[in-house]
């Protein structure tokens, strides 16, 4: 695939890199995995949401986190 767009990222990566465990996170002390389809599949619907919210093209994001 060749990526010529910023979201073709998600799609090759979904394509190339097929695990189960793709993102892992600690929820109440248990560890949850999330595969690459799910992972995908969430940050498309963050996507969807930030534009729900009425974010438009030139708007900033900020993203903090508690880790990388």
């Amino acid at each position: 695939m060749e990526i010529k767009r910023i979201f073709d990222i998600l799609e090759n990566y979904k394509t190339c890199f097929r695990k189960p465990d793709a993102l892992n996170c600690k929820i109440n002390g248990t560890w949850i995995n999330y595969s690459s389809d799910e992972y995908v599949e969430k940050a498309t619907f963050f996507a969807y949401g930030l534009l729900a919210l009425g974010l438009q093209k030139g708007n900033r994001v900020i993203s903090v986190t508690n880790n990388r």
